[in-house]
Formats: C-alpha cells, sequence, structure tokens
C-alpha cells in the first residue's frame, strides 16, 4: 500500500529531492488541477473542499452535487497576468528552465519546463515571485513547509508560479496556495480549478462573503471511506487566485471551521 509521500509524489509528478538539481532533471509540473494528500496515518488522497458555517458574514447561497464523483470543477472570475509583472529573482531561472527543454527525453516523466524550489518562509517565496500586491493569505500554524512549483516555457518565460505552505502534523491537515498564471500559459486563465478525490464523493458549492464583505467560494467534500472530510476556499484577487484545503475527522470539524473563517478574513475589500 502507498503511503502518503508515496501518494503525493505519485498525484502531482515532483520529488522534492529532485527539485533542487533542476538544471540536471527538472520534475514535472505542478497541474492547474489541486490534488493532494495526506500523510501515512491518512492514506489517501483529499478532494480539496469546504464546509461554509452560518455564522460569516454576508449572503450564501449553496448548490449541492447530487450524483457522487470522482472530481469536481470550480469556476472562478480570474484572467492570466502579464508575464511582464514577474519581476522577481524567479526570472533568473530563465536558463534552467530553457535547458530542461534541450535536455528532455522522452521516455522521461519528468516535464520539460518545470522547477521547484523550497523557502523557510511564504514571504521569502513571495519575494521571489516577485508580483506587486500579492497578498499573505493566513496559515493557522507556526510551522509548515513552502515550497514555489512553477514552469515555463523553452525561452525560458514564466507561465505558472504556485505558492504553497502546508502542515500535516496536526488534526487538521492544511494547506494554503496563492495561484499564479501568465498570459503565456496554454491554459489563458485561473478560472477553472479542479478538485479530485480516489473515492465516490458528494460535493456541495456556496458562494460566501468574509466579515469585510468580500466574496469567496467554497466547496464541502464528503467523509471519505477513512472517515476525513474536506473543506476548500477560494478567493480571487487581482486575478491571483488564493486558496485553502483542509483536511479533518468529524471531531476536529469545528477548529476546521475556524481555521477557514480566519483564513477568509485576512483578506480585505481594496477600497
Amino acid at each position: 500500500m502507498l503511503n502518503g509521500s508515496d501518494l503525493y509524489e505519485a498525484m502531482n509528478g515532483i520529488d522534492p529531492d529532485l527539485i533542487e538539481e533542476a538544471e540536471k532533471a527538472p520534475p514535472a509540473p505542478r497541474r492547474s488541477v489541486l490534488r493532494w494528500a495526506l500523510p501515512a496515518a491518512a492514506a489517501f488522497v483529499l478532494a480539496a473542499g469546504i464546509f461554509f458555517v452560518g455564522y460569516r458574514a454576508g449572503e450564501t447561497r449553496a448548490e449541492t452535487v447530487g450524483t457522487p464523483e470522482f472530481s469536481h470543477t470550480v469556476n472562478l472570475d480570474a484572467d492570466p497576468i502579464p508575464h511582464e509583472k514577474i519581476r522577481g529573482e524567479i526570472r533568473d531561472l530563465s536558463p534552467v528552465i530553457s535547458n530542461s527543454f534541450n535536455n528532455y527525453v522522452p521516455t522521461s516523466s519528468l516535464m520539460p519546463g518545470s522547477f521547484s524550489r523550497h523557502f523557510d518562509t511564504a514571504a521569502e517565496a513571495r519575494d521571489f515571485v516577485g508580483l506587486e500586491g500579492l497578498l499573505a493569505p493566513y496559515f493557522p500554524y507556526e510551522t509548515g513547509e513552502t515550497t514555489l512549483y512553477g514552469s515555463g516555457d523553452a525561452e525560458g518565460r514564466i507561465l505558472t508560479a504556485n505558492i504553497e505552505t502546508s502542515d500535516f502534523s496536526h488534526p487538521v491537515h492544511v494547506q494554503v496556495i496563492t495561484q499564479i498564471v501568465t498570459d503565456l500559459s496554454s491554459s489563458s486563465s485561473n478560472s477553472a480549478q479542479t478538485v479530485c478525490s480516489l473515492e465516490d464523493l458528494t460535493y456541495t458549492d456556496r458562494i460566501a462573503s468574509n466579515s469585510a464583505g468580500l466574496s469567496y467560494q467554497t466547496v464541502a467534500s464528503s467523509a471519505m471511506q477513512s472517515g476525513y472530510e474536506g473543506l476548500t476556499g477560494y478567493v480571487v484577487i487581482d486575478d491571483v487566485v488564493y486558496s485553502i484545503h483542509l483536511a479533518f475527522l468529524e471531531a476536529d470539524r469545528s477548529e476546521a471551521e475556524r481555521i477557514l473563517a480566519a483564513w477568509a478574513d485576512s483578506f480585505e475589500v481594496k477600497k
């Protein structure tokens, strides 16, 4: 049986140990489909989802998907970001990205153009990307691993950049993502986000607003056979997609809801 680490690598196609050796063997790019796994103790791949609590401010509407499915798509209002706005040190990776196309072996599972780098903090990763106005979403734990995943084209220009901070050592497992798609990407936008599971689940979509009146979208996924439920929230600001992914047992649902609320309230409405 695969453990959590095996599942993570299988679903994302990325070996973190290879990432720092990008010049030699660039790892597979992070897909726009958000798929992730918990540690071996849980040993399953979570369908990203959200359960929205009624005490949040603003109007809420909900739609429950009647037929369980292995994946569910959330449509967001996000346009591609001009690649010229990416001005950080990430641009120094251009030669590495270009060389990955020249050194690509067709039989390899590692795709050209992808890159990844670990950071001590999410703030360092944001500075490395260098997109003006990137926000700092709430993260509930002092510990956590931050990784920047991205992809570029044969000319070394940035197509996508995802900043992920995660911690699976607490009862509520948390993954916070900042997702950037530039106008050079073939996907052309961040508008469609797909959440996936290895089991048949039912998803419930909601549109809600935080205490400042900012709208955000949530998806609730039903419990898996392991007993874990999934909660995910999405908010789009300046065409950057910010998301949070939570996994928890029923006994920890109130704490998961608190984390979701705090994450949503970390974003403010622009005047």
